[in-house]
């Protein structure tokens, strides 16, 4: 499997010329994860940047009555962890656990600082994309705010039909459900379910 596709379509790597990710390529690490089995937990070390191949993970974090809230479930495509990767000595602020096999690819935070000190010009990419995550933030907390749980399960619902729905093949008019409808439920009364690439580990974040 050739990584450098599948990181050409994340947030932080998108628009850049293949061959400048070429010196990455030692670095990246192909992980499976069981079906409930953790990635990290909430307090460990964080140094990882992952991007999901296959499966799906689930953001959440135990409350002190140990209930569960659930702030983001990931698919295919998208990331976590990306400010762990900028942070000295960062630790996870939620837990991350595998809903399914799950297949991820893992870039540690040394190999990627080396890149960027010699790709100085990529800075201005970087800070375009961490514009990006405080306007998530803003939009999720306007949610919280401002919609009640029927009105986020229905904005959720329709954030995954857009950009993980596909159209009904002949014989399944139900089409694709990647995700079940008691996690979209439970991401809805989190805050915010899969959310524009923010998760509880950046902006101190998604840096999960």
């Amino acid at each position: 499997m050739d990584p450098i596709p599948i990181l050409l379509r994340t947030a932080l790597f998108g628009g850049l010329p293949a061959d400048q990710l070429d010196p990455l390529l030692p670095a990246i690490r192909s992980r499976s994860y069981a079906r409930g089995s953790y990635l990290f937990h909430e307090g460990d070390a964080g140094t990882t940047f992952y991007v999901i191949n296959t499966g799906q993970v689930k953001i959440a974090r135990l409350g002190r009555q140990g209930e569960e809230a659930v702030f983001a479930i990931l698919l295919p495509g998208d990331t976590f962890g990306e400010l762990a990767l900028f942070e000295d000595n960062a630790t996870r602020t939620a837990d991350a656990q595998a809903m399914d096999l799950t297949e991820c690819l893992t870039l540690e935070r040394q190999a990627f600082v080396t890149f960027i000190d010699r790709h100085p010009e990529l800075t201005r990419h970087v800070i375009r994309l961490l514009s990006g995550y405080i306007r998530g933030m803003d939009e999720s907390f306007s949610e919280a705010a401002f919609l009640d749980i029927p009105g986020r399960v229905a904005k959720k619902l329709l954030e995954l039909s857009e950009t993980h729905g596909k159209p009904a093949a002949v014989g399944n008019p139900e089409g694709d459900a990647p995700v079940e409808a008691v996690d979209v439920g439970e991401a809805a009364r989190g805050g915010h379910a899969r959310p524009a690439r923010v998760d509880p580990d950046d902006l101190t974040t998604r840096s999960a």
